[in-house]
């Protein structure tokens, strides 16, 4: 159980940071002025996403509820407004966070 606790906190550290880095980029080259609603929605769904990283490491559940659910509606917002699924490994690798804080939240409760 350690092994999966950790394996989940250093990828979420990883994609969190990976996340502040286009956060940052985006608001330095447009100041989010430019979003349209689209853009808005999915950037807000990052963000639970990326809130979730972090609540995983205090509450599992907590963080994959917001990792799941996030990238759920990021994606479901990107068919409805596309009709297409994001491209790129990095959104799939997005969700193995909250699958392993989901995990480990299970077992942890399974143990007692």
């Amino acid at each position: 159980m350690r092994v999966l606790r950790w394996t989940a906190r250093i990828l979420s550290a990883l994609l969190a940071l990976l996340l502040l880095v286009i956060f940052v980029g985006e608001f330095d080259a447009s100041g989010f002025q430019s979003l349209d609603l689209r853009e808005s929605l999915m950037m807000l769904f990052i963000f639970a996403v990326w809130c979730g990283y972090f609540a995983g490491w205090k509450s599992p559940g907590a963080g994959s509820f917001l990792i799941l659910m996030g990238m759920t509606a990021f994606y479901a917002s990107d068919i409805a407004f596309s009709g297409t699924l994001p491209n790129g490994p990095v959104f799939p690798l997005m969700i193995v966070p909250g699958a392993l804080y989901l995990t480990q939240s299970l077992l942890e409760r399974q143990q007692g």
